[in-house]
């Protein structure tokens, strides 16, 4: 019984049960609804959370509530559907580094990611302490780096560099040291990259073993480097930029100058990890220290009991279903006239 009870998933549908009887109870009450939208998306089910958080918008806009909306949509692939939520829940509450996070990956979605990035150093600026949100920014750094050159690729790369040892990981440690080996390789700076790459096997073995033999390639140890690229090539995905680097091992003074860069096929740390934490970190993270705190704790505290409240349950004479329609996002203030 009390096994029963640790259960995290059985907690959470018995939440789901509770909720939705108080909505149809009070059907009138956003935050039923919101919560009832909110137990959906920890229960891993998108779709059902869609119903209920727009019936709450419906009768209260809140950014919260909006920004709830907004990571449903994302994860349906519904990607500017879902920017427009989160830009809502911004324009309602500038402070709110979930709707940036969930707006950024939105854009990633879209494909805009220079307007990601900005989204991304806002999240970041607001919730200091969120490796998820450091991790996203320093891995869109890099790979923008790849897509450019001279300084503007440095510039980018020693940002992301200071994004990530700003803070020491305390749980996504290995993606951590895995990122951070990757740009100082990017940087020239093998013997610190060997150091955070020493040991890991996250993503891979094969990648991180392609990345050492970058490093060591930079170091002049060949053999070291040829030996690396043997573990790579396990993998097919990295073959081809593995035979290229030992290519280059073996005619040094082949490469042509303007010779395009490999292309990095390395696991971004896009959705590997995030996704995975919607459900956990950006829903659990601390509240936002802006004026929406206050009026977020009130819409959210539960209904009173009192006789005289008309959400209580001595006051609801009927019970009704949910309304079903389609989401309609808020207008995008870009298009305005």
């Amino acid at each position: 019984m009390a096994e029963d009870r640790l259960d995290p998933l059985q907690d959470l549908e018995e939440a789901i049960r509770h909720l939705e009887q108080s909505v149809r109870l009070s059907p009138g009450n956003p935050r039923y609804s919101a919560l009832l939208g909110e137990a959906w998306l920890l229960r891993g089910d998108p779709d059902a959370a869609i119903a209920p958080l727009q019936n709450s918008l419906q009768r209260e806009t809140h950014p919260r509530i909006a920004c709830l909306m907004a990571l449903a949509l994302l994860r349906l692939d519904r990607h500017q559907d879902a920017e427009q939520f989160a830009t809502a829940a911004i324009t309602e509450t500038a402070a709110f580094h979930r709707a940036y996070f969930i707006r950024a990956e939105s854009r990633i979605g879209i494909g805009n990611r220079m307007e990601a990035v900005s989204d991304l150093r806002e999240a970041v600026a607001l919730a200091p302490p969120s490796e998820t949100y450091r991790l996203r920014l320093a891995g869109h750094l890099l790979d923008l780096a790849f897509e450019s050159s001279g300084d503007h690729a440095r510039a980018g790369l020693e940002e992301a560099r200071e994004v990530l040892e700003a803070r020491t990981p305390l749980n996504q440690v290995d993606a951590w040291h895995y990122l951070l080996g990757c740009v100082l390789v990017e940087l020239g700076e093998a013997r610190q990259a060997l150091r955070r790459l020493d040991d890991l096997t996250w993503p891979t073995t094969s990648e991180v073993a392609l990345r050492r033999a970058q490093a060591h390639a930079l170091l002049g140890e060949t053999e070291d480097a040829r030996t690396c690229l043997g573990q790579a090539r396990v993998d097919p995905d990295l073959m081809e930029e593995a035979d290229r680097m030992l290519d280059r091992l073996d005619n040094p003074t082949a490469d042509a100058p303007d010779e395009p860069r490999p292309k990095r096929h390395a696991p971004r740390t896009e959705l590997l990890t995030v996704l995975h934490m919607t459900s956990t970190e950006v829903l659990s993270m601390p509240q936002e220290t802006d004026e929406a705190t206050a009026s977020e704790l009130e819409m959210l505290q539960p209904s009173g009991t009192d006789e005289n409240d008309p959400d209580s349950a001595k006051q609801i004479a009927r019970t009704e279903e949910l309304p079903i329609a389609d989401v309609k996002p808020p207008t995008d203030p870009r298009n305005a006239s």
